[in-house]
């Protein structure tokens, strides 16, 4: 049953870019620190997008909360 539904839902779907601009921050490092990063911009009330590669990782803020968003992570080094 689960597969038909999946098949119906994805029949109707086709691929699309939303036109909202994201800022992009890349970093180098490891799964711990990545959280540390994520969780610094929550406390900030930023939402991001993570895309976690092999040798380093991406996060996706909101255009408009990237200096925000460089500023919290920033704010890392000083703890």
């Amino acid at each position: 049953m689960a597969i038909s539904d999946l098949q119906h839902m994805l029949k109707g779907m086709e691929p699309a870019l939303a036109p909202v601009p994201f800022g992009i921050v890349t970093v180098a490092a490891l799964p711990p620190a990545l959280a540390r990063f994520v969780n610094a911009l929550a406390d900030k009330a930023i939402s991001a997008n993570v895309i976690a590669g092999y040798y380093h990782d991406h996060i996706l803020v909101q255009w408009d909360r990237r200096h925000d968003a460089v500023a919290a992570l920033w704010s890392l080094s000083n703890a």
